[in-house]
């Protein structure tokens, strides 16, 4: 709890005194697991989403720190979230309104936060109720005394699907740089292809939520997306590289479909459905009808 508090406290500080600021994102794609990356348009989805999911409905940012794997499910598709790190839900934010004046939010609330690079309430009296915070993400924490080269994010979907979109920063510095890949399998885990984004300056901490007289959100992390138009993805993996953490915002997906029934499924119902007019008499008169009964 003094760690939170010290870091909320810290926040509060460089939002004070840190001016504006600038960031830059260059993205890319790369088709299959060789080859060259294409520049691609940041920040733009590949086609429309059909499904959304926040992760307060996965982990709560009142939950602490908990191991993964997750289980969860978005658009009738269950799927799993496993990770090199630990997982922690957590409110995007640094201040809370308290019905009179911008507070640390641990005045105002239990919940975890993080003042990073997405969105938050920036106005009072505050969002209402009261003491509700900004995005609900999903944190990848390092444990402590833990060391990875890189934290890694792994969604692994039951029904594979066409487009996986969500945003992404980095855990530390502030407005720091970082750079993220988005890497997408099919079912026999063959990469399908990557996405990447070099983010400049939208990392780590927003100083903006720090501002006592009124948070400002950056509000600038930026998307990373995979999109196979053959409906192949089966899972995909996030590799951030910070040693720290990672973070993601609200689950975007498309082509999630219910399976289509088998060929003997179909075959078991037409079976039932001719004893079905066979019993009723349906199917004797069907055959006099259509001449079948002539020699």
């Amino acid at each position: 709890m003094l760690r939170r508090i010290l870091y909320l406290l810290s926040v509060v500080l460089v939002g004070i005194l840190e001016p504006a600021h600038g960031t830059s994102v260059l993205c890319s794609m790369q088709l299959g697991n060789s080859g060259p990356f294409f520049t691609q348009t940041c920040n733009e989805a590949f086609t429309t989403p059909t499904s959304a999911l926040s992760w307060a409905n996965v982990l709560p940012a009142t939950s602490g720190l908990a191991p993964g794997p997750l289980s969860a499910s978005i658009g009738g598709d269950n799927f799993q979230v496993s990770s090199n790190a630990d997982f922690e839900g957590l409110d995007n934010t640094a201040l809370a309104w308290n019905g009179s004046a911008w507070v640390p939010a641990f005045l105002v609330s239990p919940a975890a936060t993080f003042a990073g690079h997405f969105n938050s309430e920036t106005t009072p009296p505050g969002p209402p109720p009261e003491g509700v915070l900004g995005d609900n993400l999903l944190g990848a924490m390092a444990p402590p005394g833990t060391t990875n080269p890189n934290t890694t994010i792994t969604l692994t979907f039951a029904q594979t699907l066409s487009f996986v979109e969500f945003q992404v920063s980095s855990l530390q510095g502030t407005n720091s740089n970082f750079t993220a890949q988005l890497i997408a399998f099919d079912s026999s885990h063959n990469v399908i292809g990557t996405y990447q984004v070099i983010d400049t300056g939208g990392g780590g901490q927003c100083a903006g939520l720090g501002n006592t007289a009124g948070p400002q959100p950056c509000n600038d992390a930026p998307y990373v997306q995979f999109f196979d138009p053959a409906d192949r993805i089966a899972s995909v993996e996030l590799i951030m590289n910070d040693t720290a953490g990672a973070l993601i915002d609200t689950l975007d997906v498309a082509g999630t479909a219910v399976p289509e029934p088998s060929s003997a499924g179909l075959f078991a119902i037409g079976v039932l459905l001719m004893l079905f007019a066979a019993k009723r008499g349906y199917l004797r008169r069907w055959v006099v009808l259509s001449g079948f009964n002539r020699n």
